[in-house]
């Protein structure tokens, strides 16, 4: 259940994060609309309207389309390869069709400002603002508040039971993650740190204050992003060593830490915009247009003239994108899209092997065989220390190692609420459950045949005698 929650939950995220992004743009943000740049004047133009109003309506039914269509995952939970081939499909379409949909109206809007002869800006040049350059390393909250939540990834380090963290493949993961994402969160931090000062005006003093607003609120927008970051996964990692029982609780508060960073950067980015044109307005100065638009004429950045391979993204100054005019920038993309359908194509296969290929077992001369997709098993009798014949698998809170847990069976490596390591080879509503011992491991099985386990049971009952 918990699962499906999740999923309901990012569906929402992904869903309002287009309305957010692609709803603003058909408004007019910072003189562009469309992300196609115009002056207050020429904003006054029925047809930019027209063009506006038309994304807008089919922009809406594709959201609209997006939030029915995602209930037919209610129908395939049975199958959790047909529940993620559909979710894929759900996914990559409804974001495909709203960011198909905007560049094709942005390409639209930005013809019809070359066919009018738009044109934006005075042409005249702008003094270097010596103010704001001499200063634009003060303006930023200190990068050395990254320190600390650097050095609290090793904190784990203090639970004993991290001494054995190594051996677990989950365990490392765990503890690598924390870093990566600092990592990422300070790369940002020291682009916006250096990235050099925008003039918004002919007014020193309000090009000051509107540089300083950027710099101050998104630095700390980051720093408070990074120390949320540690909070939430020092506590999945202490539940995970600890082996904590209350996991649905535990991933509960670490999604709701996770959205709130996504929630902090966007409610960061909507001050900031109104911060500077508080600014703007206050020192009565008309902000100066800069028209790039002729780079983003495609719908994406292509200037050749510009050295830098990622660069702002005008519709969102939190995200960053990539100048497609550099080679690499197509080798990175196309890498990207070759990984995540690699991972996809896996991930579906794998889990068709679940749904169809059916858990057996059987007992051999002098061993038991167990046999599913991913986790064949050969227990040989000698090594058997106890098997017992359960009425059904036993009422506990099983917490997935690595494996997978359907409405239909649990297959793979489990932990129970004692922390109990155990394998596990069950289809719900299956019983017996045969039970058995090793000196290595704990099996729990059953089958779809009528009496094969206890065929097995009885086997093994004379052997020991």
């Amino acid at each position: 259940m918990f699962f499906y929650i999740v999923i309901g939950i990012t569906n929402m995220i992904i869903l309002a994060s287009m309305m957010y992004v692609y709803g603003r743009a058909a408004t007019v943000q910072e003189h562009r609309i469309l992300d196609v740049t115009f002056t207050d004047e020429q904003l006054e133009d029925e047809d930019i309207g027209l063009i506006a109003e038309h994304f807008k309506k089919i922009h809406g039914g594709i959201l609209l389309a997006g939030f029915v269509s995602q209930f037919l995952l209610i129908f395939l939970h049975k199958y959790m390869s047909l529940f993620l081939l559909f979710y894929i499909i759900w996914m990559v379409g409804i974001m495909a069709a709203d960011m198909g949909w905007f560049i094709r109206m942005h390409r639209e809007m930005y013809a019809l400002k070359v066919r009018k002869g738009y044109t934006c800006g005075s042409g005249q040049i702008i003094r270097v603002d010596t103010r704001v350059s001499t200063q634009e390393n003060k303006m930023a909250v200190s990068g050395w508040w990254f320190v600390p939540v650097f050095l609290s990834g090793f904190l784990i380090l203090n639970v004993p039971q991290a001494r054995t963290m190594f051996n677990d493949l989950v365990a490392v993961i765990l503890f690598l993650m924390p870093f990566g994402t600092k990592i990422m969160f300070w790369l940002i931090y020291r682009y916006f740190v250096k990235k050099k000062n925008k003039v918004y005006c002919e007014n020193e003093v309000a090009n000051y204050e509107c540089s300083r607003i950027t710099k101050y609120y998104y630095s700390l927008a980051l720093v408070a992003a990074a120390y949320i970051d540690s909070a939430a996964m020092l506590m999945l990692q202490y539940s995970y060593m600890k082996e904590c029982n209350a996991w649905t609780f535990v991933m509960t508060v670490f999604f709701i830490l996770e959205l709130s960073v996504c929630a902090l950067i966007m409610i960061v980015g909507m001050m900031v915009r109104k911060k500077r044109r508080d600014v703007l307005r206050e020192s009565d100065e008309k902000e100066i247009l800069a028209d790039d638009d002729y780079y983003w004429a495609k719908g994406w950045y292509e200037n050749p003239w510009d050295n830098n391979l990622f660069v702002q993204d005008r519709m969102n100054t939190m995200h960053f994108t990539l100048n497609f005019a550099k080679p690499a920038a197509k080798i990175i993309v196309a890498a990207v899209a070759a990984v995540f359908a690699a991972a996809s194509i896996w991930l579906v296969a794998m889990f068709f092997l679940f749904d169809f290929q059916e858990m057996h077992i059987e007992m051999t001369q002098d061993s038991i065989v167990l046999e599913a997709p991913m986790y064949d098993r050969t227990i040989p009798v000698d090594e058997i220390e106890e098997a017992e014949l359960l009425s059904d698998l036993p009422e506990d809170e099983y917490i997935r190692i690595n494996g997978t847990a359907t409405d239909s069976y649990l297959l793979g490596h489990f932990k129970d609420g004692q922390g109990q390591k155990c394998m596990i080879y069950y289809y719900r509503g299956c019983q017996p459950v045969l039970k058995i011992v090793t000196g290595k491991e704990i099996y729990y099985c059953s089958s779809k045949d009528d009496g094969t386990i206890e065929e097995i049971y009885n086997e093994l009952c004379r052997k020991d005698d």
